[in-house]
C-alpha cells in the first residue's frame, strides 16, 4: 500500500513539474480584440536590422534575436535599455527559446547548431548539432528541444536531459513537397503540453498539425483558404490557453487569429506592407506577453511592434437585442464571392455601428442558407474578402451564420449578407445581442468600370528583367496614372497572355523595379490575369506597369480600372534601355578557399571578380548554377581573412534554386569585387553570373599574376621586427604595377613568414614609416595573406621576413590581381645615420665624435694587447699628445708667470691660454680612455657612464673654444697696441685681460649649455648569430626544427650596447652649427685681421716719417718683421681645419671605411693646444729671453 502511494506521489510530482511552462498562453476574453494601432516597443537602434525571433517568459522578460549584430537583446519588466548577450562573431542568431530556468537556446544559421547561453556568460555551449539552419525552436515540458530545419524540410527533436545526442525526426521526411508527410522550408513551431506539434509550413502556405507520435500532418488552415484568408509564406504560429491558433502571415504582412466561428485579422489587416502604426512589413514572429498583448518582430521595418489587448470592452452575457430584417430579391446587387466566379450571388450591404464597445453576437435567421462577411470601413464587391476581418460562414443551426466578435464605438463596420448557393433569394433577419443597441443601416455599394485602356506588347517594345532571377526578357508597358478623387481603385487585366501588374508611386526605375513599388499581382485575377486593389490619392502621380508572367511573350491586353471616379492613363515611352551581359566560370578543387564568415574553417571554395561600370546606376547581379551559391559585394578590395571588411552587401537565396541576387547602385570610376562562393563548404560546380543595368558590367577575374620564389639564408639582411629581437632575416622586393588596382598577396612556405608593403622606401629602424599594409594575426592564428590597392605611378617595397627570429628557409610568394605586376629583388643598404635598433634608435646629426670613430674598432671584453692595430696606434698618439701638451703647457707657464710679461694684457692672455691648453690635452686624454675602457668593459656603472656622457665632451669643447678665443685676444691686444702706439695704456689692458680671462670661459659655457642638456645614453641590443644552414634540397628537413629554430649547431648571443648620443631638434641643431662656426671661425678672423692691421698700420706710420722708402717697401719690411703674427694664426687655422671639418661632416658617414683618416684628423685638430710655446714664445725674442731668465732663476733656486 505504501508503495502504491509512493508511486502516486511520484506521478503527481512529475505531472505538476511537467506542466510548468516558460512561455505565455493567456486566458483571453470570449471575443478578444487588439488595438490595430501598434506601439513601437523597440526600433532599429536597439534591435538592429531585420529582427527575427522573439520570446517572452512568464515574468514578461523579452528576448529578441538581433541577427545583424549577432546579439540577443533582453528587456526585464522595468528596463528601458536592454541587456545584451554578444554572441560569437559568426553566429547570426535565428530561432530562439528560453526555458523556465532561464537557459537561452538560440539557433545559428551559418554554424548549423543550437547553443545554450545565459545572461552572465560570455560563451555558449553547443546543445544540439542540427547540420542546418534552425529558424524555429521550442522546448516542451519534458525538456525535449525541437528545431525546424529550413533547408532540410523537416522538424527534429533531441532530449536535453541526457548526453545521448539522439536526434528524432518528428515532422517531414527531408524532401521538399506538399504531401501530408512533407514540408517545404518550415519556420516557426509550437508544441502543446499534449506534445502536439504545430508547424508554419512556410513555402507550402499552410499550418500543419502533427499529433503526438504521428508523421502525417493535418492542414488546420483549410478553412482559411475556403474563406479566402489565403496564407502567404507563414513564418510563425502560437496558441492561447484555449488552444486557439494565431499565425504570422509573413508575405501578407498581417497577424491572424481564430475563434470558434472562424479566422479573423488582428493586425496589419490591409495585407499591404507599410511602416505606419497599422501596418507591418514582412513580420516574422509573434508571441503573447502575460497580459495577452501581442509582440511582433516587424522584420523589414526593423522594429518590434506591441499590439495591446483591449480590456475595457464588456464580456458580460449579452442582454440587449437588436434586429435587422430584409429580403434578397432578383433586383438585389450581385457579385462573385470567389475570384473568377460567376456574378450570380445576390447580396446586401448593411452598415453596422454600436453605441458601446463590447462583445456582440450576430446571428442570421432565414429560410435560405445564409453566408456573410464583416469588414471594417469599406467593402469591395469585386474583391469581397479584402479588408474582411472575419468571415461568418454557415456554421450555426440550419445553415445560418453566427459571429461572436468585439465591436468598437465610433467605428463603421460593413456587414455583407449573401447566400451559400448562387441565384437564391429570400427573406432574412440578423439578430444582434450585446451590451447595448446595434444600429443597422442598409447601404448601396456598387463599383463600375471607370476606364478601359487597351494596348499591346510588341516584339520591339521595351524589355526588362521582371523577376531579376532569370536571364530572360520581359516586354512591358508603363502607364502614368492620376486620379481626380481619392479612394480605392481596382486594376485588372483582360488578355490571352498571362499578365503581371505592378503599381508604383511617383516613378518606375527599370533597373530597380522594386523601388517605389506599392503592390504587384499576377494571380488574383481570373485566367492568369492580375487584379490589384489600392487606395489612390489626388496630387500624387502613380505608374502602372503591365508585363507578362512568362518571358518573351507578346500580345494584346486591356487594363480595366474600377473606382469611385474617372482616372487618366498616359503611356510612358522614354524609359532607358536595359543592357545585359554574363560571366561564367567554375569552382573546382584547386580554387582558392577561405572561411566564409570570420574565423570559420577555410573550406569554402570561392572566386573573386573585379567589376567596373562605365555609367553609374542601379545594377542587378544574379547567379545561375546547380549548386547553392552565395554572393558578396565589396568596395575596392576583398580580404579573405577579414570577410566583413569593405563589405557592401551579400545574398544567398533571393532567387529560386538557392541562387543569389544582388541589386545595388554601382558608380563609375569605382572598383567593386564580387565574391562567388557556396552556401555549404567543400562544394564545387559551374556557375553563371548575369548582370543587367544601364550599361554592361566589366568582369575581370582576379587571377594569379606572378609567383616569386626565394630563400632567407644566414647571409640575408637582418633587422629588428620586434622590439628586443634584432635577428629577423628579411628580403626586400620592389613592386611596380601597370595599372592601378587591388592585389592580394599569399605565400607558400615551410616557415612562417610575415609580410609588409611600404610606399617608396623601407626604413628598418622605423618600420612604421610609409607602411601601407601588413600581415595580420586573427581568430587565434596567424595568416600571411593581405590585400592592397597599388597605384601605377608609385613604387612599393614588399618586405618578406619571418614571424619568429633567427629562422631561415625558402618561400614562394603568390600574387593575385586583375593586371600585371613586376617584382625585382633589392638590397636595402644600411643607413649609417641610425644607431641602435627599432625600439631604441638614434639618428645622427652633423659632426663626428671620438665615440663614432672608435666604436666599431674596439674589441669587447679583451685586453689592450688584443686590440686592433688602430686602437694601439691611437693609444700611442694620445700618450704623445698628452706628453707633448704637458711639456708645452709647463714651458709656457714658466714663461708667462713672469710679472713683467703680465703687466700687459698679452701676458695674461697667454698665461690663461697655457692653462686652458693643459686642461684641453688632459680632457682629451680622459675622453679617449673613457671611450676605450667603457667600450671594452660594459660592466661599468651606468651612473658613471651618464656623468661621463654629459660632462666630458662638453668640458672638452669649453676648453678648446676658450683656448682659441684667448689666442684671438692676444692678436687683438697687439693690434690695439700698434694702433694706439705711445698712448697705449698698459694698466687698462691688464684690467681688461683679467676680466676677459674670467668672463670668457663662462661665456663659452653659456653658449654650449644646450649640449649637456641634450646628451643621454642609448641602450640597445644586437644578436650575433651563427648557424649551420639547413639543407632544403632533401625531403628530410624537420618542419618543427625549421619553424622553432631547434638545432644543436645554431648559436646566437645577445650583445648589449650603450652609447652616448645627442639629440637636437631642428632649431637647436641650427643653433649648434652657428655656435660651432662662431667659436672656430671668428677667432681665426680676429687673428688674421689683427695681424694685417699690425703690418699695414705700422707700415703706414713709418711711411709718414720715413719718406725715402715707398709704402710697399715698408709693408714688406713689416711682414718680414712680424711674420710670426701672420704665420701663427694661419698655422692655428690649418691645424684647426680638421676639427671644423669633423664637426660639420655628416654623422651618416661610414667611418669604418677610412678609420685612419678620421682618427688622424681628429688628433691633428688638438695640436694647437700643444703648440702655445712653439707659436707664441719661440718666435718672440722678448718671450724667449724671459723664458731663459725664468729657467735660469728656477735652476738657481734649485741649486741654492
Amino acid at each position: 500500500m505504501l508503495k502504491i502511494w509512493f508511486y502516486i506521489l511520484i506521478i503527481l510530482h512529475e505531472i505538476t513539474n511537467a506542466a510548468e511552462i516558460s512561455y505565455n498562453q493567456p486566458k483571453l476574453p470570449s471575443c478578444p480584440q487588439w488595438d490595430p494601432y501598434g506601439i513601437t516597443f523597440a526600433n532599429e537602434t536597439t534591435v538592429g536590422s531585420g529582427p527575427l525571433d522573439i520570446f517572452i517568459d512568464r515574468n514578461n522578460t523579452i528576448y529578441v534575436t538581433d541577427e545583424y549584430n549577432g546579439e540577443i537583446e533582453i528587456w526585464n519588466v522595468e528596463d528601458l535599455v536592454p541587456k545584451t548577450i554578444k554572441l560569437d562573431d559568426s553566429f547570426e542568431p535565428w530561432g530562439l527559446f528560453v526555458t523556465i530556468d532561464e537557459n537561452i537556446y538560440v539557433g545559428s544559421e551559418p554554424n548549423k547548431n543550437v547553443e545554450k547561453w545565459t545572461l552572465n556568460e560570455t560563451r555558449g555551449t553547443i546543445a544540439m548539432n542540427t547540420f542546418d539552419s534552425c529558424p524555429g525552436m521550442f522546448v516542451d515540458i519534458k525538456n525535449n528541444i525541437y528545431c525546424s530545419l529550413g533547408e532540410s524540410h523537416k522538424v527534429i527533436k533531441q532530449s536535453l536531459d541526457n548526453d545521448s545526442n539522439i536526434i528524432l525526426v518528428v515532422a517531414g521526411n527531408g524532401s521538399q513537397g506538399s504531401a501530408n508527410n512533407m514540408l517545404n522550408r518550415p519556420r516557426g513551431i509550437f508544441v502543446t503540453i499534449s506534445f502536439d506539434l504545430y508547424v508554419a509550413d512556410c513555402f507550402n502556405d499552410r499550418i500543419q498539425l502533427f499529433k503526438s507520435g504521428q508523421l502525417n500532418g493535418i492542414t488546420i488552415t483549410e478553412s482559411i483558404s475556403t474563406s479566402s484568408f489565403n496564407l502567404l509564406r507563414p513564418t510563425g504560429v502560437f496558441l492561447d490557453s484555449d488552444n486557439y491558433i494565431y499565425i504570422v502571415d509573413n508575405a501578407n504582412h498581417r497577424i491572424i487569429g481564430s475563434r470558434s466561428t472562424g479566422f479573423y485579422c488582428i493586425a496589419g489587416c490591409t495585407s499591404k506592407p507599410g511602416s505606419t502604426s497599422t501596418h507591418l512589413d514582412y513580420p516574422y514572429a509573434a508571441v503573447f506577453d502575460k497580459f495577452g498583448n501581442i509582440f511582433v518582430t516587424d522584420q523589414d521595418n526593423n522594429r518590434i511592434q506591441k499590439f495591446l489587448l483591449i480590456t475595457n470592452n464588456s464580456n458580460s452575457s449579452p442582454s440587449i437585442q437588436s434586429t435587422y430584417s430584409s429580403t434578397l430579391t432578383e433586383n438585389s446587387q450581385i457579385f462573385a464571392p470567389t475570384d473568377c466566379g460567376k456574378l450570380n450571388y445576390y447580396y446586401e450591404t448593411i452598415q453596422v455601428e454600436v453605441n458601446e464597445s463590447g462583445c456582440y453576437n450576430l446571428v442570421s435567421k432565414s429560410g435560405i442558407d445564409i453566408y456573410g462577411y464583416i469588414s471594417e470601413d469599406y467593402f469591395k464587391p469585386i474583391i469581397p474578402t479584402e479588408n474582411s476581418f472575419s468571415h461568418i460562414g454557415p456554421f450555426y443551426a440550419n445553415n445560418q451564420f453566427k459571429l461572436e466578435t468585439s465591436l468598437l464605438i465610433n467605428t463603421k463596420y460593413i456587414l455583407v449578407v449573401t447566400t451559400l448557393n448562387p441565384n437564391i433569394t429570400g427573406n432574412f433577419s440578423v439578430i444582434a445581442t450585446g451590451p447595448n443597441h446595434v444600429i443597422f443601416n442598409r447601404i448601396n455599394v456598387s463599383w463600375s468600370i471607370q476606364k478601359i485602356y487597351s494596348s499591346q506588347l510588341p516584339m520591339n517594345d521595351q524589355v526588362f528583367t521582371r523577376s531579376g532571377c532569370q536571364m530572360f526578357n520581359y516586354y512591358y508597358e508603363a502607364v502614368k496614372i492620376n486620379v481626380i478623387e481619392s479612394g480605392y481603385y481596382i486594376f485588372t487585366s483582360n488578355s490571352t497572355m498571362n499578365t503581371y501588374g505592378f503599381m508604383y508611386e511617383n516613378d518606375f526605375n527599370v533597373f530597380r523595379h522594386r523601388k517605389n513599388l506599392l503592390l504587384e499581382d499576377n494571380t488574383n485575377g481570373c485566367n492568369g490575369q492580375f487584379k490589384i486593389s489600392i487606395q489612390l490619392h489626388t496630387n500624387t502621380t502613380y505608374v502602372f506597369l503591365v508585363t507578362t508572367y512568362h518571358p518573351n511573350v507578346t500580345g494584346n491586353y486591356s487594363l480595366l480600372v474600377f473606382g469611385p471616379n474617372n482616372i487618366t492613363l498616359n503611356p510612358i515611352n522614354n524609359l532607358p534601355q536595359v543592357f545585359q551581359n554574363e560571366y561564367s566560370s567554375a569552382l573546382i578543387t584547386t580554387s582558392r578557399e577561405y572561411g566564409r564568415e570570420k574565423c570559420q574553417l577555410a573550406n569554402y571554395y570561392y572566386e573573386d571578380i573585379e567589376m567596373n561600370v562605365m555609367i553609374s546606376g542601379s545594377y542587378t547581379i544574379t547567379s545561375h548554377s546547380n549548386i547553392n551559391t552565395f554572393g558578396y559585394l565589396y568596395k575596392d578590395r576583398f580580404n579573405p581573412l577579414k570577410p566583413l571588411e569593405n563589405s557592401i552587401t551579400r545574398n544567398d537565396e533571393n532567387c529560386d534554386n538557392s541562387q543569389f541576387q544582388i541589386v545595388f547602385d554601382l558608380y563609375a570610376n569605382s572598383t567593386y569585387v564580387l565574391v562567388v562562393t557556396t552556401y555549404f563548404p567543400n562544394i564545387t560546380g559551374e556557375f553563371l553570373i548575369s548582370a543587367s543595368g544601364p550599361k554592361k558590367i566589366n568582369f575581370n577575374p582576379i587571377d594569379i599574376q606572378t609567383i616569386y620564389t626565394s630563400i632567407l639564408t644566414k647571409d640575408t639582411q637582418t633587422y629588428s621586427r620586434v622590439c628586443g629581437r634584432t635577428q629577423y632575416y628579411y628580403e626586400t622586393i620592389e613592386i611596380n604595377v601597370e595599372n592601378s588596382s587591388i592585389y592580394r598577396f599569399d605565400s607558400n612556405s615551410s616557415i612562417i613568414i610575415y609580410g609588409y608593403i611600404y610606399e617608396n622606401n623601407f626604413n628598418p629602424f622605423n618600420p612604421t614609416d610609409n607602411l601601407v599594409t601588413r600581415s595580420n594575426y586573427s581568430c587565434g592564428g596567424y595568416e600571411f595573406q593581405f590585400t592592397a590597392y597599388l597605384h601605377s605611378n608609385i613604387t612599393y617595397i614588399l618586405v618578406i621576413t619571418t614571424f619568429h627570429s633567427n629562422v631561415q628557409g625558402p618561400f614562394s610568394l603568390i600574387i593575385y590581381g586583375s593586371n600585371n605586376i613586376t617584382l625585382n629583388r633589392t638590397i636595402n643598404n644600411r643607413d649609417e645615420c641610425i644607431v641602435g635598433d627599432r625600439c631604441n634608435s638614434y639618428t645622427k646629426g652633423i659632426g663626428l665624435t671620438l665615440d663614432d670613430i672608435l666604436r666599431n674598432e674596439i674589441r669587447r671584453n679583451t685586453t689592450i694587447n688584443n686590440q686592433s692595430f688602430l686602437i694601439k696606434i691611437s693609444i700611442a698618439l694620445t700618450i704623445i699628445i698628452f706628453v707633448g701638451g704637458l711639456i708645452n703647457s709647463i714651458l709656457s707657464l714658466i714663461t708667462f708667470q713672469n710679472l713683467e710679461l703680465r703687466k700687459v694684457g698679452c701676458g695674461i692672455y697667454l698665461l690663461s691660454s697655457s692653462i686652458t691648453s693643459l686642461l684641453t690635452i688632459s680632457m682629451l686624454t680622459i675622453k679617449f680612455w673613457f671611450v676605450i675602457l667603457t667600450q671594452i668593459n660594459l660592466s661599468v656603472n651606468k651612473s658613471i657612464l651618464q656623468i661621463g656622457c654629459i660632462s666630458i665632451e662638453s668640458l672638452l669643447k669649453v676648453f678648446v673654444y676658450a683656448d682659441t678665443w684667448l689666442n684671438a685676444c692676444v692678436a687683438v691686444e697687439r693690434a690695439v697696441n700698434v694702433s694706439q702706439g705711445v698712448r697705449f695704456n698698459k694698466n687698462k689692458s691688464k684690467r681688461i685681460a683679467r676680466r676677459i680671462s674670467i668672463i670668457l670661459p663662462l661665456f663659452v659655457m653659456i653658449t654650449l649649455i644646450h649640449e649637456p642638456i641634450h646628451r643621454h645614453l642609448l641602450e640597445y641590443t644586437t644578436e650575433k648569430y651563427t648557424s649551420q644552414q639547413y639543407d632544403y634540397s632533401t625531403n628530410e628537413t624537420n618542419q618543427d626544427e625549421i619553424n622553432n629554430n631547434i638545432n644543436d649547431t645554431d648559436k646566437y648571443e645577445m650583445e648589449y650596447h650603450i652609447l652616448c648620443v645627442i639629440n637636437y631638434s631642428r632649431s637647436v641643431q641650427d643653433y649648434n652649427t652657428a655656435i660651432l662656426f662662431f667659436h672656430l671661425v671668428t677667432p681665426f678672423i680676429a687673428n688674421l685681421i689683427s695681424a694685417f692691421y699690425i703690418v699695414f698700420g705700422t707700415a703706414r706710420q713709418r711711411s709718414i716719417t720715413r719718406t725715402k722708402q715707398t709704402y710697399i717697401r715698408h709693408i714688406l719690411e713689416q711682414i718680414i718683421e712680424h711674420k710670426q703674427l701672420i704665420i701663427s694664426p694661419l698655422i692655428l687655422l690649418i691645424l684647426s681645419m680638421p676639427r671644423l671639418i669633423i664637426s660639420l661632416i655628416s654623422g651618416c658617414v661610414d667611418v669604418s671605411n677610412n678609420p685612419w683618416l678620421y682618427l688622424s684628423g681628429y688628433f691633428i685638430s688638438f695640436t694647437p693646444s700643444m703648440l702655445i710655446f712653439v707659436v707664441f714664445v719661440f718666435p718672440s725674442k722678448l718671450y724667449m729671453k724671459t723664458f731663459k731668465d725664468s729657467l735660469q732663476k728656477w735652476k738657481r733656486s734649485i741649486y741654492s
